[in-house]
């Protein structure tokens, strides 16, 4: 009779973390997004915060006798467990537990973000002595004993800090990674900070207070658990942020003896980015004959991008060091020596690429699973330098966060693998866990009736915030502000066309200088200029400009307010809607502006009307010129030189908060007379640009995903929505005073979208089966251009609307079942002379082979009499790569 099902084990041991926080972690919290406010400021303030941070932790180590150049030994060892992104202390973390107990490792790293949101302190317990290090042990006792045995591993446990554990300054990671005391206070002297930095250093939120009475006996149990060794402790102390461990000892030819392998562990920080300290520890680190895995915070190969991360000088240090400008360009040198890999979590996923070197694939393998060698030499150690990527490179984020999704990846023909500047990846060269097809599967299942709801509200949001805006519009056409021949609607229009005029000529001249005091003083002077010719063009006094002024103020003030959300920086999918409404805005502005100076005042709607459609249309356009100015921007950022400029340049960039003085200024002066109508229509304004921006934001994997849905249901869909806009037309005095033929097309147009969004909510919530593994690879083979078979149904419909909305697993919690969590096993086969191979092996829990059959099934870690109606880790994906010894160079002599 079989025991019990192991999923008992992780649900007993739940019950035991002293503080239950939460049941599934989620970023729909207001205290996740609040407490990860940190992420904000150290991004503005380009990773600066981070870098002085970290210095300031590294020479507190250095003073107390600890430095990185110190490798930590580990002669004795072969297998590494490698685990990313763990710590969202729920389910999605604990599933795993047992399955990592039952390895062989003889070490444990964890790597990237060990505790979320924000590197709490106090949280240590449930996210690292509780789950790795049994600790208390009657806890672990408790949870043995409410399900089959589970034998705790001796192993000792290190980590590398990722993004999350940064907010709160590093402090939990260095007190106990490091055994560091949290750092004084230490009050800057402002001079050489610039507006940007100031701000940032002033609003930064502080750590919590370690909870003494409840971490200092776990520290100390831990300290003593492998007393007697030359490092005791089960989390030995690291020297900080970045260290390197030498694993197992070999002797060459010349009787010096080395490690079999180095694995060189690299803080990434917040945004991805190195200091200067830390780079050239990473070149001396990369020096020498020993083969070397570098292990980074960010990956610097996901899906089809090829990334880089950037090292960070000051203004003085810029012409003086010789360092390249990011890691990749480190890892390009000639001192880099025989760098097999890069290792890194950051993306919740598993992921494997191989850019250098032929792939043998091994023969008869089984269903599911994924087994090569790579054979490096000295060719294709100098192929990976020219290319400045090692020949491996692997993302293992699977360990505990959220899921992210893997269908986005796009392959070409033969399943290859397109790389930015390199050529495509054999199929047998790359994979991923979970598949695209689960991928896309599993969002589906998790979001669809939820993508429904968004649709049905969005539908809602459009039709109620535009009608509502045209209805208000039209009421205060004839209304003049103090009785000047100035209208409410050539003050809205006026506003944003001059908000538009200026943020084009700051683009302009970041792109015709590319020097930043250029681009802040010339947008500063040109903002006066266009001020000034704004007043000329429409003719009015200097009473009314004051007014153009201080509705200037609101339209900048008004759209800023949101992006002061937390929850815009926490969720990246929010933070590609915000340049979208604010590019529509502008558009609308732009156009609106041109026709009401054109029409007469019973024409205001028209020009209204023209301008949505107008900024709806140019949509794809403005995205493209606000990417291409983001980039200008960051080039400009990264080239100042000195104070002054760097005020101009902060000037120059924060011109919109600047603004929001003249209307301040204005009031105070005058009183808020006749400003309730401009207020008002920017508000409404605010919402229909939103809603508008919203609509075309989801209407675009709507209609990729058209080619998968059945013919006679688009049909349906579209009769549905003509009629319905058709009525709307004639029937608009019904909706509103929508009496004029402009009013009555423009309720049309909206009520036709909105039942549009409706149809497809309807869509959504009446397909409730996952669509066939099949149609799924043919459908995404179909959307990268691949030959493939034309399939349409309403599941593979709503399938392919999931799997094109960008950033789906933001929101799509991978906290419940069935779950999809991933470890890597680094293995290191050596003589007494040299390394031989590395290799490396993908382990997947995946709940939805629960129950099934395999026709070859993979070896799973759990014991025989345990997989019984339970569910274990497979190996889904195993790289061999046999280690070359370099040839030596001539000697001159």
């Amino acid at each position: 009779m079989a025991g019990p099902p192991p999923d008992r084990f992780w649900k007993a041991l739940l019950e035991e973390r002293v503080r239950s926080r939460w049941g599934n972690f989620s970023w729909l919290s207001l205290y996740t997004v609040l407490a990860s406010g940190n992420d904000a400021l150290a991004k503005l303030d380009g990773g600066r915060i981070i870098d002085t941070r970290r210095m300031r932790w590294v020479a507190a180590q250095r003073a107390a006798g600890v430095t990185p150049y110190e490798p930590i030994t580990l002669a004795d060892a072969k297998s590494i467990l490698l685990l990313g992104d763990p710590g969202e202390m729920d389910p999605s973390q604990y599933v795993l537990l047992r399955d990592l107990a039952a390895t062989r490792a003889e070490a444990l790293i964890l790597m990237s973000d060990l505790v979320y949101p924000a590197g709490d302190i106090n949280a240590w317990y449930e996210a690292v002595y509780l789950p790795y290090l049994g600790l208390p042990k009657s806890s672990w006792k408790a949870a043995e004993t409410a399900t089959t045995p589970v034998t705790l591993p001796n192993w000792p446990v290190f980590a590398t800090p990722g993004n999350h554990d940064w907010y709160d300054g590093l402090s939990g990671f260095m007190y106990h990674a490091c055994g560091a005391e949290p750092l004084p206070p230490v009050r800057y002297s402002s001079s050489g900070l610039g507006l940007v930095q100031r701000l940032t250093r002033a609003a930064w939120q502080h750590p919590a207070r370690p909870d003494r009475a409840m971490l200092e006996p776990l520290r100390a149990e831990a300290a003593n658990r492998w007393a007697g060794r030359e490092k005791p402790g089960a989390i030995p102390h690291q020297p900080g942020p970045y260290f390197t461990i030498d694993i197992g000892r070999v002797r060459a030819d010349t009787d010096e003896e080395r490690a079999a392998l180095r694995l060189v562990t690299v803080d990434t920080g917040v945004d991805g980015s190195l200091d200067v300290e830390q780079a050239r520890w990473v070149r001396k680190m990369l020096e020498g004959r020993v083969p070397k895995i570098v292990i980074t915070g960010k990956p610097l190969v996901v899906g089809n991008d090829v990334r880089d991360m950037p090292i960070n000088r000051s203004s003085a240090a810029r012409g003086e060091d010789d360092l390249p400008a990011g890691l990749r360009g480190l890892l390009a040198e000639e001192t880099a020596d025989r760098v097999i890999a890069t290792v890194a979590g950051d993306i919740h996923n598993a992921q494997r690429v191989v850019t250098t070197g032929a792939v043998t694939a091994a023969a008869d393998q089984p269903q599911g699973r994924k087994s090569v060698t790579l054979s490096l030499g000295s060719e294709e150690y100098e192929q990976a330098r020219e290319r400045a990527l090692p020949p491996v490179q692997i993302v293992a984020g699977g360990g505990g966060a959220y899921l992210s999704e893997t269908h986005t990846t796009r392959f070409c023909d033969d399943d290859a693998l397109p790389l930015d500047g390199n050529e495509p990846v054999p199929a047998v060269a790359h994979h991923r866990f979970p598949s695209r097809e689960v991928s896309a599967r599993h969002f589906t299942m998790s979001v669809g009736r939820n993508a429904a709801g968004v649709l049905l509200g969005a539908a809602a949001l459009l039709a109620a915030s535009v009608l509502l805006t045209l209805w208000r519009g039209g009421a205060v056409v004839g209304r003049y502000v103090d009785k000047s021949e100035l209208s409410v609607w050539h003050v809205v229009l006026a506003s944003l066309a001059f908000l538009f005029f200026v943020g084009l000529t700051a683009g302009t001249i970041s792109l015709l200088w590319r020097r930043w005091w250029w681009a802040g003083a010339g947008t500063a002077f040109l903002a006066s200029i266009s001020f000034v010719a704004t007043l000329l063009m429409w003719d009015v006094s200097l009473h009314e400009a004051k007014l153009l002024a201080i509705g200037t103020g609101m339209a900048v003030a008004i759209p800023v307010l949101p992006l002061s959300i937390p929850g815009v920086q926490a969720f990246p999918l929010l933070g590609r809607l915000v340049p979208l409404r604010l590019l529509l805005a502008t558009g609308l502005g732009t156009v609106g502006a041109a026709l009401a100076q054109l029409s007469s005042s019973d024409h205001f709607m028209l020009a209204l009307i023209v301008a949505l459609v107008v900024a709806a249309v140019g949509l794809a356009f403005f995205r493209v010129a606000v990417a291409r100015f983001v980039k200008w921007n960051d080039e400009a950022t990264l080239h100042r030189t000195n104070k002054i400029g760097r005020f101009l340049y902060a000037v120059g960039t924060l011109w919109p908060t600047l603004l929001v003085l003249v209307p301040l200024v204005a009031l105070w002066r005058s009183g808020p007379n006749g400003l309730f109508d401009v207020g008002l229509l920017m508000v409404l304004l605010e919402l229909s640009i939103t809603s508008i921006a919203l609509a075309a934001f989801l209407s675009a994997p709507l209609i990729r995903a058209c080619p998968f849905c059945p013919r006679f249901v688009l049909v349906a869909i579209g009769l549905a929505s003509v009629a319905s806009g058709v009525a709307a037309v004639l029937f608009a005095d019904d909706l509103g005073p929508f009496a004029s033929p402009p009013e009555r097309l423009a309720a049309g147009l909206v009520i036709a979208v909105a039942v549009g969004f409706a149809c497809n909510a309807v869509l959504l919530l009446t397909s409730t089966q996952p669509a066939a593994t099949d149609a799924v690879t043919e459908a995404l083979k179909k959307r990268d251009g691949q030959p493939h078979e034309s399939i349409r149904s309403r599941d593979l419909f709503r399938t392919m609307v999931i799997a094109g909305t960008p950033g789906v697993s933001e929101i799509a919690e991978a906290s419940r079942p069935p779950f999809h969590k991933s470890f890597l096993m680094l293995d290191v086969d050596f003589d007494k002379t040299d390394t031989r191979a590395v290799r490396f092996e993908l382990y997947g829990l995946d709940d939805e082979r629960a129950g099934t059959s395999m026709a070859h099934p993979a070896r799973v870690l759990l014991p025989e009499k345990d997989q019984v109606n339970a569910r274990g880790s497979f190996l889904v994906d195993s790289l061999t790569v046999k280690v070359a010894q370099p040839q030596q160079k001539a000697n001159p002599a």
